[in-house]
């Protein structure tokens, strides 16, 4: 039996990998707080990334994987260099390091944890119908606002959202993969 289970390329289902699906779920909304007054605001999906990524990084090392692990191509590296090298510019250098940290999140820390852990195809099959799930939700959110408001004011609606450029941004990345 033990033999079987080896030679099947099904993996398990593991904590980090429910970490990550929750993240994309988590990442739908908001929620924020303004870490000073005019500063940046820190949205729990932030937070949440900054924890399962470290969760997923002591792991990777735990196990010893660190140099099978996909790290993230050149453009990214680039574009943070970049970023570093604008902080001399920026009008506020607290504001310039909170976008700094930010873009290192997502460009380094979400695409580390999203590349090595949904690395098959029945895993990327569930984290983007997961997406559409989502995205689908948030839709029909939208659309209950608008009707609500007596199919007045389109600009007013946001789903989860505080902006509607932000919902929309969420829609057109789901879209394709909706349409594909």
């Amino acid at each position: 039996m033990k033999e079987d289970q080896a030679k099947s390329p099904r993996r398990s289902f593991d904590l980090i990998y429910a970490g990550a699906l929750a993240l994309i779920v988590v990442a739908a909304n908001q929620l924020s707080k303004q870490l000073w007054h005019k500063g940046p605001f820190l949205a729990a999906a932030d937070v949440y990334l900054v924890l399962l990524f470290a969760a997923w990084a002591l792991r990777t090392l735990w196990r010893g994987e660190l140099r099978a692990m996909r790290w993230p191509p050149w453009p990214a590296w680039g574009l943070v260099i970049v970023g570093a090298l604008s902080l001399s510019r920026a009008a506020s250098l607290k504001l310039g390091l909170a976008e700094l940290a930010q873009m290192i999140l997502y460009l380094f820390c979400a695409y580390m944890i999203f590349v090595n852990t949904f690395d098959s195809l029945g895993r990327i099959r569930t984290a983007i119908r997961l997406f559409l799930v989502v995205a689908g939700g948030l839709a029909l959110l939208a659309l209950v606002q608008y009707v609500a408001r007596g199919f007045r004011d389109p600009e007013a609606v946001t789903a989860t959202f505080g902006t509607r450029n932000v919902y929309s941004a969420l829609v057109i990345m789901a879209l394709p993969l909706g349409l594909a």
